[in-house]
């Protein structure tokens, strides 16, 4: 009769604790797997701010009407040519003008963000 009582124990320990046990090692097992998806995600989202912040820097090393292949007399009117050390599209903007279509379609314009 103890025997019966401690093999019908053993029997309910054996049938609530393996899938427990499973899972657990499951959920600690995908824990692990989230973590380093999420480290790897990080580090993919820095490197591709990094080289977009590189490439911003190299545009604006350039002069808008370097790009577009401005006129002289145009260019001399112009208040980006006016204030070299601001974007042009920020040069425009502080000079009272609005931005055309084309300014805003341009290279420069759309790497403002990533400065």
């Amino acid at each position: 009769m103890l025997i019966d009582v401690g093999i019908l124990i053993g029997m309910f320990a054996l049938r609530m604790g393996v899938p427990v046990l499973l899972t657990v090692l499951v959920c600690l097992g995908l824990d692990r797997l989230s973590t380093r998806r999420a480290a790897q995600l990080a580090s993919q989202r820095q490197a591709r701010q990094a080289s977009s912040k590189q490439c911003a820097r190299a545009v604006r090393q350039l002069h808008c009407w370097e790009i577009k292949r401005c006129e002289p007399e145009t260019r001399e009117a112009c208040p980006a040519n006016q204030r070299q050390n601001l974007p042009c599209w920020l040069a425009l903007q502080l000079a009272g003008q609005a931005l055309s279509d084309e300014c805003r379609s341009c290279a420069m314009y759309d790497l403002r963000k990533a400065a």
